[in-house]
C-alpha cells in the first residue's frame, strides 16, 4: 500500500530541494542591490536610532553620530543640484542615509535601488588613498552613484532583475518518490543597470564640476604613473569588474576609472558622461561598448589605447628629468605589495615593519623582521597591521588590533603590546577604539589616537611599572589631550627625544599638515602646514631635526628640516613616491617606497641632500584641493526612528523544472535599516504544481528571530488495469488472456514545513540557531469515478540546534580556490515525528483515519570542510560529511550520502540508512588566471580544476567497513561574471563509482555504481 499511496516525497528529498532555494536565496540577498558596506552581524539593539530631515534628505543615525549625521544632510541638500542637473535625472522621493559608528569600519555604500546609501562616521585611513574631507567626499562620492545608475537603470526600480532558473534531476529514485535528487542547479540573472566598474566609480570620482571634493592627488596619479610608465595598465576589460582582484587591483580599478572619465570629460566635454549614461539606460543597450561607438564614435577599445597613449606621453614628459636621477634607498623587502610602518629596534639591529607577503590585501598584513646585520628578513607571530614602535629597553612592539567583540558586537581597535621575548601579545586597553600608538623615551607613557564620533583625537597612557606578560588594561591611565569635533584626523603621533612635545600629521578640509602638541603648555599648534600634501613626521634623534614625506612637486618624497633655522631639504628622487621615514642614530633612513609592485620597503643609508631642479614633475594641475569651508549642518529637530520600509522589489523567475516551464516571481522588503525584512517567492506551473517560500527576519532584539516556511505542491497521475472490466481478449503463448480496462489515479502532494526560532552571532566566526520545526506532509487521491480519498502521511515536530562556522582564509580567490583555514556546519535536532503505517474504519462514524507509528529520536549532522596550501598553488581539501540517527526509523526518515552533496559517484537515494559518513579528498590546482575574456555580459577571469577520491556510505545497524563505497572524479570551476557586477560561478563535475551493488526496495531491484555521472551549476558561488 505505501508504495501506490506515498508515491511522494521522502524527507530527504524535501530537504534536498529546500536546500538549493536556500542556497539560491541567500545568494540573492547579496547582490539584490549594489554596496559595499559591511554587512553587520550584529544587531545592537543597545543603540537608539534618531532621524532628521532636510530639503532631500532624511537622515538616520544612533547616539554618538548626530554631529555626523547633521553634516550629511547638509552636503547631501549642497551637491544634490550639481549631480542631477550634470545626469538630467532625480531621484524619486528623498534618499535615505544612514549613519553608523558602532564599529571602528570607514566605508560608504549606495543601495541605489532601495534609494539609501551608508555611511561609516570613521574617516577613512588607506595606505592606497590620498587626503579628503572624509564627510564631503564619501557623500559626493555615494550621491553620485544614485544618481549615475539610477539614470542608467532600464527599467523601473521596483523590477531589478530577472532571473532563469532551472533544475535538472537523477533519473534514479525510490520507488515511493516522484523524481529523483537534483544534479542540476542554474540561476542566472538579466539585471536591469548595466554599467562597468570603472565608468560607475570613475563618475563618482569625477561627480560634478565645480566641487573638487574628489580631485586627482599625488596618490592617484602615483598608482596611475607607475602603472603606465611600466605598461602594466589594466585592460578595458579588467576594469569593467572587480573581479578576484587584490586590494591594490581594486583600487587600480578606481584610479583608472577616474582617469579614464576626466579623459572623457576633458576630450568629449562633461555632458559625453551624460550621453553615455543616457545609453546605457536603453533597454537595447547591453554593453559600454555600444554606448561608446554611439556617443564617442570608436569602439571601447580604442577608447583604451588612443587614452593609453596619450598618458605614456605625457607621464615620458613629465618625468624625463627624474627618470635621469633617481635618489632611492635598497631594497629591504618587495614581496607583497604593501611593506611599510618601519620601526628601528633601540640597539638599531633590526628593522620592525609590517608587510602582506604573500596575501592579497593590505588588511592581512603582519610583523616582519629585517636583520640589518645578516641582510635577511623574518616573519614573526606578531599580528599588528599598522603603525608600531620599539619600547626602549627592546623587549615590546606596540600595535593596535581588533579583538573580540564587546557585549554589543563592536569591533574596536584597542593597543597592545608583542612580547618579543614570549611571542605573545599584552593587552594595554579593553574596547577603547585606539590606534597608532607610540612610546615615549623613558618608556612609561604610549600616546595613541582615539577614534569615535568621525573624529579623532590624541590620549596620553600611563603605563603601570611592571608588565610582566599579563593583561594590563584595567591598570592603564588614559588621559585626553585633545578635544576635536569637527572631523578632523590625526595620523602616527610620535614624541620628541625629550619627550616634551608630540609630533603628528592631521588633516580636515585640505591635505595632511604637521602639527605639534606641548604637554606642558597643551598647546596644539602648526609645525608645517603648506598647501602640499605633509605627511609621516619623525623626530631625529638631536630633537631639532624633523624628517617628513611631502608631495609639492606632484610626487611624494622624503624631506628633512631643521627646526631652528628652518632650512629644508629633499633627500629623495623617484618616480613613484617615498612615505614613512624613520632614521637610526647613525642617519640610516628606512622608509616606504611605491613603485608598480606596490609599498616596498627601503633602506637609505648615506642621505644626501637631494637639487629641487632634478626633482621637477610637470603635473597637469589636477593635484590640488579646493579650499573648504566646515561642512554646514541641518538644525532640524531629530525624531525617534520609526521602521520606514524601502520599496516592495518584484523579480520575476522563469523556471524550468522536471520538464515543466514554471514561472514566479521574488518579492522582498525591509525598513531602511534592515531591523525587519521580508522575502518571498512563489512559481507554479499551469496544471498547479507550485513552490513557495517564506522568510521573515526581526533584527530588533540580540537574537535575530526568524520564520522560514516552505509549501510544495506537487502532481502525477498513474494509469492502472481494473481487474473487474475486461475489454477484450489477447493470445499469449498460445494461451487467451483477459485485456483488461483501465483507470487513473491522480495524486497531489501539499508538504508544509515552518522553521520559528533565533539566531545569534558568537565571536566573529560562529553563529548558532535555534529553532522549533513544524511539518505536515499531505496526500489526495482522485480517481476517474470522481470520487477521491486525501490524508496526511507524515507529521514531525523538531527541536534544532545549528552552529555555522567559518574560519576560512581571506584571498582574492577564496571563492573558487580558497588556500587555508576551514569551515562548515554542525546540527543537532530532536525529532517527533508521526509516519502513517495504514488506514482504521470508524464504523460509527463511517469515516476512515490515519493509522500513524511515532519515531522519535536524535538526530546529528555536520559537514567539515578544510584548506591547506601545500605548494604553488596546490590545496589540499579534505571534506567531511557524517550523520546519525539515534534509533531506527522508517526509510522516509533515512540520511543519504549519495548526490550533488555527497558521493557524487553514486545517486543520491543509492545510499541510505540511519548512519552515513562521506570523506571526499581533493587536490585543488589553478587551470588558468588571469584569463580576461569578455564574451557578451560574460567575463571570464579564472578555470581552477580538483581531482577527488571520495569513500563512505550510508547504513543501518553496524558499520562493516568491506562495504564502504568509492569512486574518483575531477571538478571544473570557472570564475565568471555577468553585467561587470554579478559573480557567476560554473562548476562541472563528473564521478565515477568504483564499487558495483544493488538495492531493493519495495520489491524493485536497482543496479548502481561503475558508472559516470555529472554535475552541474550556475550560481553566485560554488557548492
Amino acid at each position: 500500500m505505501k508504495s501506490n499511496m506515498l508515491s511522494g516525497m521522502t524527507r530527504n528529498e524535501l530537504a534536498g530541494i529546500t536546500k538549493t532555494w536556500l542556497i539560491i536565496i541567500a545568494l540573492l540577498f547579496a547582490f539584490t542591490t549594489s554596496g559595499l558596506a559591511q554587512q553587520t552581524s550584529y544587531n545592537h539593539p543597545e543603540l537608539k536610532w534618531m532621524t532628521i530631515e532636510s530639503k532631500h534628505a532624511v537622515v538616520h543615525f544612533h547616539e554618538g553620530a548626530e554631529r555626523t549625521a547633521r553634516e550629511i544632510a547638509a552636503i547631501a541638500d549642497l551637491v544634490y543640484a550639481p549631480i542631477t542637473g550634470l545626469y538630467g535625472y532625480e531621484p524619486d522621493g528623498k534618499i535615505n542615509w544612514i549613519v553608523r559608528d558602532h564599529d571602528d569600519y570607514s566605508n560608504g555604500a549606495s543601495y541605489y535601488y532601495d534609494q539609501k546609501i551608508e555611511i561609516w562616521a570613521s574617516p577613512l585611513d588607506f595606505e592606497l588613498r590620498g587626503q579628503h574631507n572624509w564627510l564631503y567626499n564619501v557623500v559626493t562620492h555615494e550621491f553620485t552613484h544614485m544618481i549615475q545608475l539610477g539614470k542608467a537603470r532600464k527599467a523601473p526600480r521596483w523590477l531589478p532583475q530577472v532571473y532563469f532558473q532551472g533544475f535538472g534531476y537523477e533519473t534514479e529514485k525510490r520507488p515511493d518518490v516522484l523524481y529523483g535528487y537534483p544534479n542540476a542547479i542554474v540561476s542566472w540573472p538579466v539585471i536591469g543597470t548595466v554599467v562597468p566598474m570603472w565608468f560607475a566609480e570613475g563618475t563618482a570620482q569625477f561627480q560634478a564640476p565645480g566641487l573638487g571634493f574628489e580631485y586627482w592627488d599625488s596618490h592617484r596619479d602615483m598608482i596611475m604613473r607607475t602603472r603606465v610608465l611600466d605598461g602594466r595598465m589594466l585592460t578595458m576589460n579588467e576594469m569593467g569588474v572587480f573581479a578576484s582582484k587584490t586590494s591594490y587591483g581594486n583600487e587600480s580599478v578606481y584610479n583608472h576609472g577616474f582617469a579614464l572619465v576626466r579623459y572623457i570629460a576633458d576630450t568629449w566635454g562633461v555632458d559625453a558622461l551624460k550621453e553615455l549614461t543616457k545609453s546605457m539606460h536603453s533597454p537595447f543597450n547591453w554593453s559600454f561598448d555600444r554606448s561608446c561607438r554611439q556617443v564617442l564614435g570608436l569602439s571601447e577599445q580604442e577608447l583604451h589605447r588612443i587614452w593609453r597613449d596619450d598618458l605614456y606621453k605625457k607621464y615620458r614628459d613629465r618625468t624625463a628629468i627624474i627618470s635621469d636621477n633617481i635618489v632611492s634607498g635598497r631594497v629591504i623587502s618587495d614581496e607583497g605589495f604593501g611593506n611599510f610602518y618601519p620601526a628601528f629596534s633601540p640597539d638599531g639591529k633590526r628593522i620592525a615593519f609590517i608587510s602582506n607577503k604573500d596575501k592579497d590585501y593590505l588588511s592581512l598584513g603582519s610583523l616582519y623582521m629585517y636583520d640589518i646585520e645578516k641582510d635577511s628578513v623574518y616573519a614573526t607571530k606578531c599580528p599588528a597591521n599598522g603603525p608600531i614602535d620599539w619600547s626602549p629597553d627592546g623587549r615590546y612592539i606596540a600595535y593596535s588590533a581588533k579583538g573580540n567583540p564587546d557585549k554589543h558586537g563592536s569591533h574596536f581597535n584597542d593597543i597592545y603590546f608583542w612580547d618579543l621575548q614570549t611571542d605573545k601579545p599584552i593587552r594595554i586597553s579593553k574596547h577603547a577604539r585606539l590606534i597608532h600608538p607610540s612610546f615615549s623615551a623613558d618608556g612609561r607613557h604610549i600616546v595613541a589616537v582615539h577614534n569615535g564620533g568621525g573624529s579623532q583625537n590624541l590620549v596620553l597612557l600611563d603605563l603601570p611599572e611592571t608588565i610582566e606578560g599579563r593583561d594590563i588594561s584595567s591598570e592603564v591611565l588614559l588621559k585626553r589631550l585633545t578635544e576635536f569635533n569637527d572631523g578632523t584626523q590625526i595620523f602616527q603621533p610620535r614624541f620628541s627625544p625629550d619627550g616634551g612635545q608630540i609630533v603628528c600629521s592631521t588633516a580636515n578640509l585640505a591635505a595632511r599638515d604637521i602639527y605639534i602638541y606641548d604637554l606642558e603648555t597643551d598647546v596644539w599648534k602648526p609645525l608645517l602646514k603648506t598647501r602640499a600634501d605633509d605627511r609621516d613626521p619623525f623626530f631625529a634623534e638631536d630633537g631639532r631635526t624633523i624628517y617628513w614625506s611631502c608631495d609639492s612637486t606632484g610626487i611624494s618624497n622624503l624631506y628633512r628640516t631643521d627646526l631652528e633655522t628652518g632650512s629644508t631639504k629633499p633627500l629623495t628622487n623617484v618616480i613613484g613616491g617615498a612615505f614613512m621615514p624613520v632614521v637610526s642614530d647613525d642617519g640610516t633612513i628606512a622608509y616606504a617606497e611605491f613603485t608598480v609592485k606596490g609599498y616596498g620597503l627601503r633602506l637609505l643609508e648615506e642621505a644626501a641632500e637631494v637639487d629641487p631642479v632634478l626633482m621637477r614633475y610637470l603635473a597637469d594641475g589636477g593635484g590640488l584641493p579646493r579650499d573648504l569651508e566646515s561642512p554646514p549642518r541641518i538644525d532640524a529637530a531629530a525624531k525617534p526612528y520609526s521602521n520606514p520600509f524601502g520599496s516592495l522589489f518584484l523579480i520575476p523567475r522563469l523556471f524550468w523544472d522536471h520538464g515543466s516551464f514554471k514561472p514566479g516571481i521574488y518579492a522582498m522588503t525591509s525598513d531602511m535599516l534592515e531591523k525587519i525584512s521580508l522575502f518571498g517567492s512563489i512559481a507554479a506551473t499551469p496544471r498547479g504544481e507550485a513552490d513557495l517560500y517564506l522568510d521573515l527576519q526581526y533584527r530588533v532584539l540580540y537574537p535575530t528571530l526568524f520564520v522560514q516556511a516552505f509549501r510544495i505542491i506537487r502532481k502525477q497521475s498513474q494509469t492502472f488495469d481494473d481487474p473487474f472490466v475486461i475489454v477484450g481478449e489477447d493470445s499469449v503463448g498460445g494461451d487467451v488472456v483477459p485485456v483488461f480496462g483501465k483507470y487513473s489515479v491522480d495524486y497531489k502532494f501539499n508538504l508544509t514545513e515552518v522553521d520559528l526560532g533565533g539566531k545569534v552571532p558568537i565571536g566573529n566566526d560562529l553563529t548558532l540557531s535555534a529553532f522549533g520545526r513544524i511539518s505536515e506532509y499531505k496526500s489526495a487521491i482522485d480517481f476517474d469515478d470522481g470520487s477521491s480519498f486525501d490524508y496526511t502521511y507524515h507529521r514531525g515536530r523538531a527541536l534544532i540546534l545549528h552552529l555555522d562556522f567559518d574560519k576560512l582564509g581571506i584571498s582574492a580567490a577564496m571563492d573558487i580556490h580558497p588556500v587555508g583555514g576551514w569551515r562548515g556546519w554542525l546540527e543537532y535536532a530532536r525529532e517527533n515525528n508521526r509516519f502513517i503505517e495504514g488506514f482504521k474504519v470508524d464504523a460509527e462514524k463511517g469515516t476512515i483515519g490515519e493509522v500513524y507509528k511515532s519515531y522519535n529520536y536524535h538526530r546529528v549532522e555536520g559537514d567539515f570542510n578544510f584548506y591547506q596550501k601545500i605548494w604553488g598553488g596546490l590545496v589540499f581539501n579534505p571534506r567531511l560529511m557524517a550523520g546519525a540517527i539515534s534509533d531506527s526509523v522508517d526509510s522516509f526518515y533515512h540520511l543519504y550520502a549519495g548526490g550533488m552533496i555527497g558521493m557524487r559517484g553514486y545517486s543520491f537515494y543509492s545510499l541510505g540508512g540511519t548512519r552515513k559518513a562521506v570523506l571526499r579528498t581533493s587536490l585543488r590546482f589553478p587551470v588558468l588566471s588571469n584569463i580576461d575574456a569578455r564574451w557578451g555580459p560574460f567575463y571570464l577571469d579564472r578555470i581552477n580544476g580538483a581531482l577527488f577520491a571520495e569513500t563512505g556510505d550510508a547504513w543501518t545497524g553496524r558499520l562493516d567497513p568491506a562495504r564502504l563505497k568509492k569512486d574518483i572524479g575531477a571538478e571544473l570551476r570557472f570564475s565568471l561574471f555577468s553585467w561587470y557586477v554579478f559573480p557567476t560561478d560554473l562548476q562541472i563535475a563528473a564521478a565515477h563509482g568504483l564499487d558495483r551493488f544493488d538495492v531493493t526496495e519495495n520489491g524493485n531491484r536497482t543496479e548502481y555504481g561503475r558508472e559516470w555521472r555529472w554535475y552541474l551549476t550556475l550560481l553566485f558561488s560554488f557548492l
